[in-house]
């Protein structure tokens, strides 16, 4: 009969072979939700059109929970080639980024306050008086359900704002510069929500 030391050890080593086949498995998981199909849904590039200039992808990638949870897939696109993210940030040309969901279905107000969350724990100093006022428009603007398959386009246009388009259809504009600069701050600035997805989504940068 083991004794109870050695069960802990029998136990404990069960554990730690459990978490690395799990690890091993949602990492498959995650590979695969980018390649197939994931990747087909984002073009190289969006032909330009009266609105718009030609815009080039940047980097594709997927915004997890803990590596547990998938939430969307993203791809960054610019209207010049991809470069540093500061540059990127700063710089007052077209640019999108476009989410895919991948969960089964988020409400509103769950998916403003996430990326309200967000934009706080990044660098970006927005005050919070203007913060506050755009999530608030941001969620104004959503449906009060977002599901699987759903289509989220943040399209900044220099002199206009943010486009907020929900499946194809511009719900809504937050005007100005900064809440923009404050998405991608959260996204791919130097305190992002999520280093993983930070280096997808440079993934083409020199």
């Amino acid at each position: 009969m083991m004794t109870l030391e050695k069960r802990k050890r029998v136990y404990t080593f069960s554990i730690i072979i459990l978490l690395f086949a799990l690890t091993a498995i949602l990492s498959v998981r995650l590979y695969l939700h980018i390649t197939e199909p994931e990747a087909q849904l984002f073009p190289d590039r969006f032909i330009a059109n009266e609105e718009r200039p030609m815009l080039i992808k940047c980097g594709l990638g997927t915004r997890n929970y803990f590596y547990l949870l998938n939430i969307y897939t993203g791809a960054l696109y610019l209207d010049k080639s991809c470069n540093n993210s500061t540059d990127i940030i700063q710089a007052d040309g077209y640019k999108r980024m476009y989410l895919h969901m991948l969960i089964s279905r988020i409400s509103a107000k769950k998916l403003a306050k996430f990326i309200e969350s967000a934009i706080v724990l990044s660098t970006h100093k927005m005050d919070d008086a203007t913060l506050a006022d755009n999530i608030l428009a941001l969620e104004s603007y959503l449906p009060s359900l977002l599901q699987n398959q759903d289509v989220l386009m943040f399209d900044y246009q220099p002199e206009v704002g943010t486009k907020v388009i929900v499946n194809n259809e511009v719900k809504g504009i937050i005007k100005g510069k900064t809440f923009n600069d404050a998405l991608l701050e959260a996204w791919i600035g130097d305190s992002p929500i999520s280093e993983h997805f930070r280096q997808q989504l440079l993934s083409e940068a020199p």
